[in-house]
């Protein structure tokens, strides 16, 4: 980031090319983060009767909500805000989407212990 605000004034180009290859760097690290995540979310599904079907939805969800992120500051910092408000939509009602079916299994399983 540094570099990129000393290339700033010379050449605002080279400046957003070394924000993207920054951003990419610490895109990528963090998807490798998310093995922790995934290994995490196994030994649950190991330890309790949870349908794999209701877990992988959760780390769709972490994953559009991240790309999302990364994507729109990406936009901003390119001075498209307008659309980096269009991903962020987009990612809240994909998470939304996704996350229809959770609601309908929260719902069975609170009917099921006041039933």
């Amino acid at each position: 980031m540094f570099l990129a605000a000393a290339i700033r004034r010379e050449r605002a180009d080279y400046a957003l090319l070394v924000v993207i290859a920054a951003s990419v760097m610490i895109f990528f690290y963090a998807l490798a983060q998310l093995t922790a995540i995934a290994d995490f979310l196994n030994e649950v599904m190991e330890r309790l009767p949870i349908d794999e079907t209701y877990l992988l939805p959760l780390l769709k969800m972490l994953g559009i909500t991240y790309i999302a992120d990364f994507s729109a500051s990406l936009c901003r910092e390119a001075g498209h805000s307008a659309v980096a408000n269009q991903i962020e939509i987009f990612a809240k009602l994909a998470v939304i989407a996704l996350g229809i079916p959770e609601l309908y299994y929260l719902m069975e399983v609170l009917d099921g212990f006041l039933a």
